[in-house]
């Protein structure tokens, strides 16, 4: 069936979702500084001040210029939403270098708040599995664009590739509200941690591969 005979039958046809381009990393930025604005986790990391909408955005950039040209961080045709994962052999985190992250979140969080923010980071950073696994950094959907099925169409790619080559993956929920939508797709809760000084609760999330994935594979 095309999507035009879809559209003729009054279903809407998915949304179209491709490979982002690195000439696209400030306009991913923008999108996923504007999904994660009223982010608890990101709330909580970011100033207060005049600069907390460019240094959320230089947050996610980094990010980005990392994950982009690893080919796994895919975006909407109508840029509503940006997923971006990690691979597996861990060749975005050796990218980063402990000064540089250093340096970004002191102009995120600013000087005073930076130590509770670091803490945080580092905290994140030992509870993160050894297990090898795809890693859903982040996925945002600009506001008003939600209830479309672009959150699961931006995912749908990865997810996909997990099941097929039997690969896990993982992520950190930031916000309760979301816990249903990442268990629908194949994710469970493994620990609930609290991040120092007043910092909200994360949930650690891990999802094993289907056994459909071979399966299908094979036909």
């Amino acid at each position: 069936m095309t999507r035009g005979d879809s559209a003729l039958d009054g279903i809407a046809p998915p949304p179209l979702v491709r490979l982002a381009t690195i000439d696209e990393i400030p306009t991913l930025a923008t999108i996923l500084a504007r999904a994660f604005d009223q982010d608890p986790l990101v709330d909580w990391w970011a100033r207060k001040d005049g600069k907390r909408t460019a240094v959320i955005k230089e947050m996610f950039a980094y990010s980005l210029r990392q994950d982009v040209p690893l080919e796994t961080v895919y975006v909407t045709e109508d840029y509503s939403g940006v997923a971006l994962w990690e691979p597996p052999d861990g060749t975005a985190h050796g990218l980063r270098d402990t000064l540089g992250e250093l340096r970004l979140f002191m102009h995120v969080a600013g000087l005073r708040h930076l130590p509770a923010v670091w803490r945080s980071i580092r905290m994140l950073a030992d509870h993160h599995p050894h297990t090898p696994h795809f890693y859903l950094l982040a996925i945002g959907v600009l506001p008003g664009q939600q209830g479309r099925g672009l959150g699961e169409a931006l995912m749908r790619p990865v997810l996909e590739r997990c099941d097929l080559e039997g690969i896990p993956g993982y992520l950190v929920c930031t916000a309760s509200r979301n816990i249903p939508f990442y268990e629908r797709n194949g994710f469970r809760v493994t620990e609930e941690i609290k991040l120092p000084r007043d910092g909200p609760p994360q949930w650690l999330m891990w999802r094993d591969p289907s056994s459909l994935g071979e399966g299908d594979a094979g036909s």
